[in-house]
């Protein structure tokens, strides 16, 4: 048996979005997006686990993925924490030593919250600090844009303004201002919502909106301002499930709901822990998936 020579373990966080505008398709064939990433982090935050093992005995073969918990969909050999190792192997010419990493999934996979993206970039930043590769946090976004468009924004824990094609980002800390105090409630109905549907019935924003001027506001007023997401009424009008979610958040009162990424998960802010608690033990009575917490863990 290989002796592990280095340990680590990291928290992958779910990340929410506080608007998504589509702004127009480029020329690459992406589309051009801007939206506040929020990350679900923290003590009591909604993560995964993921457990990096470094083998002291190096035999090149290379990485080794187990998983727990929610099924991960998909070839394991096409995780993006293998692809993460892969990455850092052909950044140091071939040199990164066996490693074995234990995945544990509690976010749910095609939900809009970025739970494989944040896997993929935390074993990014794991193997950065357990081999003391002592990259800069510029060479390690752009390893995590290698890897996707949503996993530069995992490699700070911190809400961020994100742009282009989800790869640009500006850090936004003054958010955890702004919610400080707010509780959130997350559902998941267990449905699956293909991106290039959800694309294909896009219309692209009408009127420009600056969510970073949105979020001065007080939280009840974000939706006059122009906080939504453009996906929001396609998706919910062909999806039951995702109307009605949206719907429980609105009688229970939440000041700001809507649709995360392209979905299928749907969030409510509160300002009171039992309202977010009601929420979550609704998801869980009609056999959905459910999370709710004080918001920056």
């Amino acid at each position: 048996m290989n002796p592990v020579e280095q340990q680590r373990i990291g928290f992958p966080p779910a990340k929410l979005n506080l608007g998504l505008k589509v702004l127009g398709k480029r020329a690459d064939g992406y589309h051009d997006l801007a939206s506040i990433f929020l990350p679900l982090s923290g003590e009591k935050g909604w993560t995964d686990i993921l457990t990096l093992d470094v083998l002291a005995q190096r035999t090149r073969r290379g990485p080794h993925l187990t998983t727990t918990g929610i099924a991960v969909p998909g070839a394991l050999d096409e995780n993006l924490v293998l692809r993460a190792w892969a990455l850092l192997d052909a950044h140091s010419g071939g040199q990164l030593p066996d490693v074995n990493f234990r995945l544990h999934k509690t976010i749910p996979t095609g939900a809009g919250m970025g739970g494989g993206s944040a896997d993929g970039t935390f074993a990014l930043r794991m193997l950065n600090d357990a081999l003391s590769m002592a990259l800069e946090e510029n060479e390690l976004s752009d390893l995590a844009a290698a890897l996707g468009s949503d996993c530069p924004f995992f490699i700070q824990d911190d809400p961020a303004h994100i742009t282009g094609r989800g790869e640009c980002l500006e850090a936004m800390g003054e958010v955890w201002d702004a919610l400080r105090g707010w509780h959130v409630a997350v559902v998941h109905p267990g449905i699956h919502i293909s991106t290039r549907a959800a694309f294909a019935g896009i219309q692209v924003s009408e009127r420009p909106v600056d969510l970073r001027e949105v979020v001065q506001h007080p939280v009840h007023t974000w939706e006059k301002h122009g906080m939504t997401n453009d996906f929001q009424t396609g998706i919910a009008a062909t999806h039951p499930a995702i109307a009605s979610a949206l719907s429980w958040m609105q009688e229970a009162g939440a000041a700001f709901h809507a649709l995360t990424g392209t979905g299928s998960a749907v969030f409510g802010l509160f300002d009171t822990p039992a309202s977010a608690d009601n929420i979550r033990h609704r998801a869980v009575s009609e056999g959905w998936m459910g999370f709710s917490g004080p918001v920056g863990g």
